[in-house]
């Protein structure tokens, strides 16, 4: 039988756990691009993923982070 093993990080607060998964998304849009491929996210619904999206925006604007070649599945 195969353990798998799972990372586990604990955060201080919402905001950092937010700014912390918003960098990872943007390393795999970037990863991605580079591989010439459409990254695919499948983006959540609600108030827990708002500080995530305002973050990726904030990206988007400030850091150029491109998202040209992204494709999203909304999940409702």
């Amino acid at each position: 039988m195969k353990i798998e093993r799972v990372l586990i990080k604990i955060f201080g607060n919402d905001l950092e756990a937010s700014i912390t998964v918003a960098k990872r998304i943007a390393d795999i849009l970037r990863a991605k691009k580079a591989e010439g491929v459409p990254a695919v996210l499948g983006l959540a619904t609600g108030n827990t993923p708002v500080k995530v999206y305002r973050e990726l925006i904030r990206m988007h604007k400030e850091e150029s982070l491109d998202f040209s070649t992204v494709i999203t599945f909304n999940l409702d």
